[in-house]
């Protein structure tokens, strides 16, 4: 009975110290905060550069905060905020974004898998700020396979003379995908969302 209870009072500490961890300041893997409103808190009195702040990706339905990274200049971190993938934690560390010549293009790398609890195998894209400075653009490479028969059969597509070719348009296709800044607003004056009293 009494190792139960060790085990059960272990267990209860575990969690305690786990939580508490929560709320300890920055990590090696991340900043440590439970929420989104302890997210904005961290940032609403600190003078940040536009790309800075918390975004939100809604194709994935998830919410990041970039914040300068003290240790190099021009660099940015990606941390998780929230959203609906269970695997990662608020403060997460999931990529960064790099100042280059030009003002409003950045090289992003994000974070596009998990392995043993931990995001990893970044990829590599551009980043483009817009004018006022509320959107983020991401344009990150894409495999692009094109199915020839005549290279990998030219013999039997040489005696058919078979040209097959697919090609949808889709317009959504054209859209760009990106990140809409939430916090703090491009006119702090005015707020992002309607409040209704």
């Amino acid at each position: 009975m009494k190792l139960k209870h060790r085990a059960v009072a272990a267990s209860l500490l575990l969690v305690m110290t786990s939580a508490a961890s929560v709320m300890a300041g920055p990590t090696a893997d991340g900043m440590r905060f439970a929420d989104r409103g302890q997210a904005e808190e961290m940032i609403v009195d600190l003078p940040l550069h536009p790309v800075e702040g918390i975004w939100e990706y809604p194709a994935d339905e998830v919410a990041l905060m970039v914040l300068r990274d003290t240790d190099r200049k021009g660099l940015f971190k990606i941390y998780y905020v929230e959203g609906t993938d269970c695997r990662l934690y608020p403060g997460q560390s999931v990529g960064e974004i790099e100042e280059t010549a030009e003002r409003s293009k950045f090289k992003i790398s994000l974070c596009s898998r998990i392995s043993d609890g931990l995001p990893g195998h970044s990829q590599t894209g551009v980043a483009t700020l817009s004018e006022q400075d509320d959107r983020l653009i991401i344009e990150m490479p894409r495999l692009k396979l094109k199915f020839s028969p005549s290279v990998i059969f030219p013999t039997l597509w040489n005696k058919l003379r078979l040209n097959m070719r697919i090609h949808t348009s889709d317009p959504l296709d054209k859209l760009p995908e990106g990140w809409i800044k939430t916090f703090p607003s491009a006119d702090s004056a005015t707020p992002s969302k309607i409040r209704y009293l």
